[in-house]
């Protein structure tokens, strides 16, 4: 019961790392068309 439940914490964590990462990627993208349109 314990085991699974800290199975399951960890895809957890390791999914919002995932999608930590993604939104940098995202937003550092959006900076960048933000500067290109103001260039």
């Amino acid at each position: 019961e314990k085991k699974e439940w800290d199975r399951v914490c960890k895809l957890h964590n390791e999914k919002e790392e995932e999608w930590r990462l993604k939104d940098k990627e995202m937003m550092h993208r959006l900076v960048d068309i933000h500067e290109s349109l103001w260039d």
